[in-house]
């Protein structure tokens, strides 16, 4: 079924149709709606989703089938390939949210339905040698998210090193879609699994901690891959949750028994995880990785200490005309948790407006959230106030950031501070609070650092940059140093892949040193394999692990499975021959049961000795090797 016929719920948008696209018009300062005239009756099938076209301006647009209750059943990225994670029965309509200012044209809306999903992690997953897990990543209609792991993504893709990403969060839709170059695919938790079980990786790195993904890494027969967690704040500090969760205008949060439970949950899995020998954790500042030994009474042994990369190519320095300090640049997320101190930055313009230089500032607020409107609300009778209700790519933020010369930043909780060293690597002089962490990114010399809550204070150093041309060159020059020297790529990304290399335990780093293999092994050993995804990424490896195992031949018998069994034992063929002579060799069969690949091993061995493992178990490499 394709989806032609389109129109506007929101007044103001603009529909054009031109040969084979639809072009959709969205001028106004707010999200537009449009849907389509055509109902989608469902059979308790799959749905899946083709949503293809070009963004000409702005940030694009996202597409939701919604029930007769007006719940979204599915969201559809902007080119990307979509199915639902369950049969759908009933009514939908289709509805797009145009972002502000943004021209699209659609070229492709295609639903079809299936008795199975067809844009699975099947189709998409398992063609690089790591995974990068993360609740979320930004995509056209949301640029701003979770951007710093993209950033590393794209370095570590610059420097040859296969990763592949997977945005798992509780997504009620499985999709892929391309951003900057970067394959994503998002999906569940439900299949979070699965991919670990049924793909094969040399590390697994993990963005934000959670007690699901734990859950996972710690039930998926993946012991032997090095696995590197990135503790980002709330995440691994979550019992200071009245930091991270107070809502504004409010002095205190309740924590719900629902997110009590959760984080004695994740509790035991940080204590279990910290004394596993594979499992290494990345924190993001040395406040940081204190603050988390303190809460959790305990040392991570196999940890470092990496900032976020601040991209100094992009966020470069130019010597700013003094001018610019009269122009002051904002960048938040506007939802409702204090931390952002979006209320002090409010204040500060509002005690500004009570001052004689007011009318000849410019404020530039960017950024949009949940309660959006209700934060800026006292700001918009100013007309020097401009308000940029959107997400910011790196290069629109770039933009701001030159025609800008101050950053106001005022925070309550932060673990670094990527948005406001951002702006400091481009020169602009950063204003912002007096927290442990700060003082450990920011040259506390340069004089911008305030105290929390006194907006006052905040105002008095605009006011004092404004007076004083010279100081704010100073400061603006020595911000921009400051955070080169700290958060420079020598600093972060050559840190990080350093770091993962040095973690990466191949299954066949013994067989690596060997110059040969024998022609007659010494023992056979045979695993009769029926769908055995799940299994063979533990099974496999244990036997490689061995310093004989160059003296054997493993023989993986596919007794006519239906999963990727052939396919996995297929990579390790691949990676265990020498002079095409190998280790594993798959044995595809037709099915006929756990004897007869029992006697299909028999018939071709080449071993001395023979020996049955079945799939779904493995060995203890060093009672192996003595016996």
């Amino acid at each position: 079924m394709k989806l032609h016929k389109w129109k506007a719920k929101t007044d103001g948008l603009i529909i054009k149709k031109e040969k084979d696209k639809t072009i959709i018009i969205n001028n106004l300062d707010r999200e537009g709606i449009v849907y389509c005239k055509r109902i989608i009756k469902c059979r308790k099938k799959y749905i899946n989703i083709n949503y293809k076209g070009n963004i000409t301006k702005g940030a694009g647009a996202i597409l939701h089938l919604i029930n007769r209750h007006k719940r979204t059943i599915v969201d559809v990225i902007f080119n990307s390939e979509t199915s639902s994670m369950r049969t759908i029965k009933g009514y939908l309509l289709p509805i797009m949210i145009i972002k502000p200012h943004t021209i699209v044209e659609l070229t492709e809306v295609e639903i079809t339905q299936t008795n199975a999903p067809k844009n699975t992690y099947d189709k998409f997953m398992g063609k690089k040698k790591i995974l990068l897990i993360t609740p979320s990543y930004p995509s056209p209609d949301n640029q701003y998210a979770c951007g710093f792991v993209h950033s590393r993504v794209k370095e570590y893709i610059n420097q040859n090193l296969e990763v592949e990403v997977a945005n798992v969060y509780d997504h009620e839709s499985m999709s892929h879609y391309i951003f900057d170059g970067v394959d994503v695919y998002k999906t569940g938790y439900g299949q979070l699994r699965s991919i670990l079980m049924g793909k094969k990786y040399d590390a697994i790195l993990v963005h934000f901690f959670d007690e699901k993904y734990a859950k996972y890494l710690t039930t998926s027969y993946i012991k032997d891959t090095p696995i590197i967690l990135w503790n980002h704040g709330a995440d691994i500090l979550y019992w200071n949750y009245r930091d991270f969760y107070t809502p504004y205008f409010t002095d205190e949060y309740n924590l719900p028994k629902e997110l009590e439970n959760s984080y004695k949950k994740r509790d035991e899995y940080v204590k279990k995880l910290s004394n596993n020998d594979n499992v290494h954790w990345v924190f993001v500042s040395n406040d940081e990785k204190q603050l988390a030994e303190d809460m959790h009474k305990i040392k991570f042994k196999n940890s470092i200490v990496i900032p976020n990369i601040i991209n100094s190519d992009l966020f470069s320095y130019t010597p700013k005309d003094d001018s610019l300090r009269k122009n002051i640049f904002l960048l938040r997320r506007f939802d409702n948790t204090k931390k952002y101190a979006i209320d002090i930055a409010v204040l500060t313009i509002l005690e500004l407006s009570r001052r004689e230089i007011f009318n000849d500032l410019n404020f530039y607020i960017c950024g949009e959230g949940e309660i959006h409107s209700k934060l800026v609300e006292p700001l918009r009778k100013f007309s020097n106030v401009h308000i940029i209700n959107n997400f910011l790519s790196h290069k629109q933020i770039k933009e701001y950031h030159d025609k800008t010369g101050i950053a106001l930043f005022p925070t309550r909780q932060d673990t670094q501070g990527v948005s406001a060293l951002e702006a400091a690597s481009s020169g602009l002089a950063v204003i912002t609070s007096d927290l442990e962490v700060i003082h450990e990114y920011f040259d506390e010399e340069l004089n911008t650092i305030c105290p929390v809550e006194d907006y006052v204070a905040y105002a008095d150093v605009i006011e004092r940059l404004y007076n004083n041309p010279k100081e704010f060159q100073k400061i603006s020059k020595g911000m921009s140093e400051h955070t080169y020297k700290l958060c420079n790529k020598s600093k972060t990304i050559d840190k990080e892949i350093e770091y993962i290399n040095k973690n990466i335990i191949k299954p066949t780093e013994v067989i690596e040193q060997i110059k040969d293999l024998p022609d007659n092994p010494i023992l056979t050993v045979a695993v009769p394999s029926y769908n055995a995804e799940k299994f063979l990424n533990k099974c496999i490896p244990s036997l490689l692990k061995s310093k004989y195992s160059y003296l054997t031949e493993i023989l993986i018998i596919n007794d006519g499975s239906k999963d990727h069994t052939s396919e996995i034992g297929k990579y390790y063929q691949e990676i265990t021959t020498k002079k095409n002579k190998s280790i594993v060799k798959v044995i595809d069969k037709e099915n006929g049961g756990h004897g007869s690949g029992i006697n299909k091993g028999i018939e071709i061995a080449k071993g001395k000795y023979f020996k049955v493992i079945d799939a779904d178990d493995w060995v203890d490499e060093k009672s192996y090797d003595k016996n």
